[in-house]
């Protein structure tokens, strides 16, 4: 199911962290380098916490997830850029790849 997420009230950050624990375990290891495994993900997670706060302050910022059975399967990121939109941050859950839930989240 489509969700269309305008504000954090409306974003279940744990789950969306579960669609992104690959890049955030990636970008963790890179960014915090001198923290043990465990930090770098928390850190992560509070510096992508604090951009999706400044992220849904535009006007015309979303998120765009597919929901199923409770969990979020697959993300991505719009916002207007020049005369079209902006499309971020395209991922699906692990154990959801492969099965098309990226493609149809675009389609939608």
């Amino acid at each position: 199911m489509l969700k269309i997420i305008k504000n954090m009230k409306d974003l279940d950050f744990q789950r969306l962290m579960e669609v992104y624990a690959e890049s955030v375990a990636l970008n963790g290891k890179e960014f915090y380098p001198d923290l043990e495994p465990s930090l770098q993900i928390l850190r992560e997670e509070e510096s992508f916490y604090a951009f999706l706060r400044i992220f849904f302050q535009r006007p015309d910022a979303f998120y765009a997830v597919n929901e199923e059975d409770g969990k979020y399967v697959s993300a991505l990121r719009l916002e207007s850029f020049n005369d079209g939109l902006l499309l971020e941050a395209l991922e699906t859950a692990p154990e959801y790849r492969q099965k098309g839930f990226g493609k149809e989240l675009v389609r939608q």
